[in-house]
């Protein structure tokens, strides 16, 4: 099952963790509208942002430049990214970008097979970051005002929405991470946070991208690369007021309630990819419309507010509710992927023993038509020894593609009727946990009659 899960990491004094905070069920809790969410994990503060990141977050980092190497390097595929979502105090989201990035630029040196000297198996990582503040995007890469006029929002066939005009850095070692971390994290919090470095009221989406692909990318017509994204959001407080009193919404907190709509939208119905409304104008919920309801494994973090308001606390418990309701219909899980990658690789050498088997025979063939002297074919090559069999070789390679193209049809039926099995048996468990809830629900009235 490909679905969200949700970590809590909790920023309130001890005498406030009961009202908001069950630890032995791990769920999140809200006395103004009686919500809950089941967590993942409920961490404490006192645990380190390291701790955070090695349990939660470095699994992912692993994933991300691994993945590329093994399986999307081969196959070509476009892995849609992974989603944190905080809202805190500055030193929270430093503390995750920094060791994020210092770690995928330390992998990507220490793996053998993406550090080769040929320049055909290297990669790239390049970094691009942007806030959407309202319906305006402004790149944190450069400071010039008038290139920020520039950047708009684009739907692309193949890659869906991006942002043209937005500069991107490549990063080649440690080091140059770190600066870069640094100087975008200082240009988001002097734009954004205060100046007791917590982040404002005004509802501002962060995004922060990390683009690995193969270094000869415009030598190819399908590319390989994957792609990491960060999203941090600030201004809850605004959606709560916009929630309370509708007539009150402007372009301002346009994004932010559109969000708020596309995670219920998500949430409801059975598994599986849906087809959504257009949201207009809201350029935060078309960049994250596929990241949210794509077919990828989203992991999101939480980081409450250091002030408990109950409120602001009842709309965050409400989207985790909601974020951990979404399921995922995939396309190809990771196993499948895995053996897919693994039929490529096979099918790819096979095809060269085949060119080289039906190179030697070709050569082979000519000498013996020259000496009189002809030599069997090898194995499954063609022998190409004059025009008369050209017409025979073309109809043996026909054949060859027909069987081809029959073998790749029973395999794409066969998925097709796995991925119909797996819906049904998940809309299954989704009417079995309704009727378990509602089985609950009748339980504890009970109890509270008696």
């Amino acid at each position: 099952m490909m679905n969200i899960d949700v970590v809590a990491r909790f920023n309130y004094p001890e005498d406030d963790l009961g009202k908001f905070v069950h630890h032995s069920s791990k769920i999140l809790v809200s006395e103004l509208n009686g919500l809950s969410c089941q967590c993942q994990e409920i961490l404490e503060h006192g645990k380190t942002l390291d701790d955070l990141f090695q349990r939660h977050v470095r699994p992912f980092v692993h994933a991300f430049v691994s993945g590329f190497n093994t399986c999307l390097f081969l196959m070509g595929e476009k892995s849609s990214g992974q989603n944190i979502l905080l809202n805190g105090h500055a030193l929270e989201l430093q503390g995750i970008v920094g060791h994020l990035m210092l770690t995928v630029s330390e992998q990507l040196n220490q793996d053998v097979n993406l550090t080769r000297k040929a320049r055909n198996n290297s990669a790239e990582l390049k970094i691009k970051a942007y806030i959407v503040r309202g319906e305006n995007i402004e790149d944190l890469l450069t400071g010039n005002a008038y290139a920020r006029e520039k950047l708009h929002l684009c739907d692309t066939i193949e890659n869906g929405f991006i942002v043209k005009g937005l500069n991107d850095l490549t990063v080649r070692n440690a080091r140059e991470a770190n600066e870069i971390g640094n100087a975008i994290l200082s240009r988001y919090f002097a734009l954004v946070y205060g100046t007791n470095r917590t982040a404002s009221t005004e509802p501002v989406g962060f995004f922060l991208r990390l683009n690995l692909s193969s270094s000869h990318v415009a030598e190819t017509d399908n590319p390989t690369r994957s792609t990491l994204t960060v999203f941090a959001l600030t201004g809850v407080e605004s959606l709560n007021a916009v929630l309370r009193q509708p007539q009150s919404a402007d372009l301002r907190t346009h994004g932010i309630v559109s969000l708020y709509e596309l995670i219920n939208q998500l949430a409801a119905g059975p598994p599986g990819k849906r087809d959504f409304p257009n949201y207009g104008i809201s350029v935060l919920t078309r960049l994250l419309l596929d990241e949210l309801g794509g077919n990828c494994f989203t992991r999101v973090l939480f980081s409450l507010p250091a002030k408990p308001d109950p409120e602001a606390h009842a709309v965050l418990v409400h989207m985790a509710s909601r974020l951990t309701r979404i399921v995922n219909c995939p396309v190809v899980n990771d196993q499948a992927a895995l053996l897919w990658a693994a039929r490529a690789r096979e099918l790819t050498r096979h095809a060269l023993q085949m060119a080289q088997s039906t190179a030697i025979t070709s050569t082979k063939a000519t000498t013996a038509a020259a000496t009189k002297q002809p030599e069997g074919s090898a194995g499954h090559a063609i022998v190409y020894t004059d025009a008369r069999n050209l017409r025979q070789n073309v109809s043996e390679l026909t054949r060859r593609l027909e069987q081809l193209n029959q073998e790749y049809l029973h395999n794409t039926d066969e998925r097709v009727r796995l991925s119909k099995i797996w819906m049904m048996g998940e809309e299954q468990n989704v009417r079995l946990n309704e009727e378990l809830a509602t089985a609950q629900t009748d339980l504890n009235e009970l109890r509270i009659k008696r």
